[in-house]
């Protein structure tokens, strides 16, 4: 794999390396077992000089600057964004790019604008990248891009000066490592999941994510009919939060085995719940579905639950969407275990 240390500070690769020099998973399938893949692998190491070419730009050199849409790093993260690229995915901005490097993401490829490279939290964020890809492996190249090409590659308004190209994928041979993160999060405890049945709305997906990883959830679980997470703006919305929280996709007919061998109970939330939000006991292992506002809860959700909760609402207003309800929800679960969300 190519790595800074054995590229020209000049030039490019007559075509940069294909999706199979990355290991496949993220940062990788984990030696050591630890959520999510790649964790624990690698790491940020000691401070290590900036590559030649950012390190021009970073003192004023325009030079170094790519400003053709031919360039072949460029065309690669266009794929990405595209969907073309099969286990990658486009991250926008230092905070979602800082989170992924911090959950041991593999990033290959990062393209800067001067401004940002020039700043001072922009350089310590490459240099962390480059130790962390150089330690494990996985960094292919970096590149300072012009400023107007950067907002031509990406999907927000005002990018904000960063975007990287990132190696992630589950399926469904991730199962064994899903629930075994879960355990492991749960500590001994009853374990604790959210499972996302038919949302649509990216932003309704991602508010969940971040509100299920501030709740100390063990773990999100998507069934079918449901926004892909790695969608662009579920990335956003979540804030970096499924990086953080174990999920998978799964069959509610898979989900049903596995929740009755683990002795979880399924709580469903709808508008039409016999029960109160407040009123089931949660404290055991808990399983919290939330469903598409608009059709609410799709039939294999209901044949899964082992109780169905309400909400009440005042007249005129008929649901919370799907963000809103599971907030309530989540920490009604926290609330009745009483005990210190994880630091």
């Amino acid at each position: 794999m190519k790595t800074w240390s054995d590229s020209k500070p000049k030039g490019e690769p007559a075509e940069p390396a294909g999706a199979e020099r990355v290991p496949p998973g993220g940062g990788g399938r984990s030696r050591s077992g630890r959520w999510p893949p790649g964790a624990g692998e690698g790491g940020h190491g000691k401070h290590t000089t900036l590559e030649p070419a950012v390190a021009k730009v970073a003192k004023g050199d325009a030079g170094e600057v790519v400003r053709s849409q031919e360039n072949p790093w460029i065309k690669r993260v266009r794929r990405a964004g595209r969907g073309q690229e099969p286990g990658s995915l486009v991250l926008d901005g230092p905070h979602l790019v800082g989170e992924a490097l911090e959950a041991g993401i593999a990033l290959p490829v990062v393209l800067t604008t001067p401004e940002f490279a020039r700043r001072e939290e922009g350089a310590a964020l490459v240099e962390r990248i480059q130790e962390a890809g150089r330690a494990a492996g996985w960094l292919e190249a970096i590149r300072v891009v012009d400023a107007g090409l950067l907002t031509k590659l990406a999907e927000t308004e005002t990018p904000a000066g960063v975007l990287a190209l990132a190696r992630w994928k589950l399926g469904p041979a991730e199962y064994p490592r899903f629930w075994a993160a879960v355990d492991r999060a749960a500590a001994g405890g009853p374990p604790f999941v959210v499972v996302a049945d038919g949302i649509q709305d990216p932003g309704n997906l991602g508010s969940l994510f971040r509100t299920a990883a501030a709740a100390g959830a063990q773990g999100m679980i998507i069934l079918p009919g449901t926004v892909a997470p790695t969608n662009s703006k579920v990335l956003r919305a979540s804030a970096g939060a499924l990086f953080r929280l174990p999920w998978i996709k799964m069959e509610a007919g898979e989900l049903a085995r596995e929740v009755r061998a683990r002795g979880i109970r399924v709580f469903l939330a709808d508008a039409r719940g016999e029960q109160a939000w407040h009123e089931p006991d949660y404290r055991g292992g808990t399983a919290i579905v939330i469903s598409n506002e608009g059709r609410g809860p799709s039939p294999e959700a209901r044949a899964l639950a082992d109780g169905v909760v309400a909400i009440p609402l005042a007249g005129g207003v008929e649901s919370l969407n799907a963000a809103a309800a599971g907030a309530i929800l989540l920490f009604e679960v926290v609330r009745q275990r009483g005990r210190a969300l994880p630091k």
